[in-house]
C-alpha cells in the first residue's frame, strides 16, 4: 500500500500526457478567434460530451489569459511549484494508515505535474519544438448541453478535481487530528 500514491501520481501524469498527444497528433487546433467548427470536434455522447483541441494559456477557466507570456509564466509556474510543495508537505505529514487521504493528495499532485508540464515542456512534448516554456496547456474535453458548456478541460484537471472533493469529503467526515501526523503522537 505505500506505494499506492507513487502508482497514483505516475499513472494520471501519464495517462494525461498520453490522452494529450493523442488529442495534439488527431485533431485540429481550435483557435477561437478565427473558427470554431463542427468539423473540429469529435462527439463522444452525442452533443452531451464532444472532445475537441484547444489551448488554454491561462489558468482555471481562463484566468490571465489575455497576460501577456512572460507574466502566465511566472504566475502559473510560481503558483503550481506552491501548490506542489504544500501538497507534498502535507502528503508527508498524513498518516501512514490514510491511504485515502494519501490518494486525493497524490491525485491532485499528479494533475498539477501533467499540467505544469504542458505549461514548460509542451512545445517539445507536443509539437517537437526545441522550446521551454510554451505557457499553454492542451485540453480536449468538452461536456455540456446545447449552449450551455463548462469550460474545456483534460485528465489533469479531472485528477485535481477527484483529490480535491476526496480530501474534502474525508476532512469533513474525520476530525483533522485524527488525519495528519502531529510531534505529540510522534513523541
Amino acid at each position: 500500500m505505500k506505494w499506492l500514491p507513487i502508482i497514483i501520481v505516475l499513472s494520471v501524469f501519464l495517462l494525461d500526457q498520453g490522452s494529450k498527444l493523442l488529442v495534439v497528433k488527431n485533431l485540429t487546433l481550435i483557435d477561437h478567434n478565427i473558427v470554431d467548427s463542427e468539423k473540429y470536434r469529435v462527439q463522444v455522447i452525442g452533443d452531451y460530451v464532444r472532445l475537441k483541441y484547444v489551448e488554454n494559456k491561462g489558468m482555471a477557466f481562463g484566468f490571465l489569459s489575455d497576460a501577456s507570456e512572460v507574466v502566465r509564466i511566472l504566475v502559473f509556474t510560481s503558483l503550481t511549484i506552491i501548490a506542489i510543495g504544500v501538497v507534498i508537505y502535507y502528503f508527508m505529514n498524513v498518516q501512514k494508515d490514510k491511504i485515502l487521504v494519501k490518494s486525493s493528495f497524490a491525485l491532485i499532485l499528479g494533475g498539477a505535474v501533467g499540467n505544469l508540464s504542458d505549461k514548460l515542456f509542451g512545445a517539445i512534448t507536443f509539437h517537437q519544438e526545441l522550446k521551454l516554456l510554451y505557457a499553454k496547456v492542451v485540453d480536449f474535453i468538452d461536456v455540456g448541453i446545447n449552449d450551455m458548456r463548462w469550460p474545456t478541460f483534460n485528465v489533469a484537471d479531472i485528477a485535481i478535481t477527484l483529490g480535491v472533493f476526496l480530501l474534502l469529503y474525508l476532512i469533513l467526515t474525520n476530525k483533522e487530528e485524527e488525519i495528519f501526523s502531529t510531534a505529540k503522537k510522534e513523541a
